[in-house]
């Protein structure tokens, strides 16, 4: 139930205890957590997503994505396949995933069916 050692040492050794009390501020100090962590998550995903009711784009670009795809260790080779495989297998999730990093399609230059440099155009 989360309550703290304190209050169940107390709730044991006090004889007119009153666990339904200790019980309701208890569920008023979760549904305050449960507030201020609703809060948080529309922070991050403002910040992740923008404010498109406002028009601001979102944080993660295309260009800060393949940032991170560079210092994970990715190659441009891998970046090239999973684009396409993303696309043939995920289509509809693919271009959502594109029109988060704010870019369409055409704009990746790394369409269904590009072929990496140097790359097998086939998926596996």
């Amino acid at each position: 139930m989360g309550l703290p050692l304190a209050l169940i040492r107390d709730l044991l050794e006090a004889p007119d205890a009153d666990l339904a009390e200790a019980l309701a501020t208890r569920l008023a100090d979760l549904d305050e957590e449960l507030r201020r962590t609703r809060e948080q998550q529309r922070s991050i995903l403002t910040y992740l997503y923008g404010d498109r009711r406002q028009g601001k784009p979102p944080v993660l670009t295309l260009d800060r994505f393949v940032e991170m795809l560079d210092l994970a260790g990715v190659s441009e080779e891998h970046r090239h396949r999973l684009h396409r495989i993303f696309g043939q297998a995920a289509a509809e999730e693919h271009r959502a995933f594109l029109a988060f990093l704010g870019v369409g399609e055409d704009d990746v230059g790394i369409g269904p069916g590009s072929r990496p440099p140097g790359g097998d155009p086939r998926p596996g």
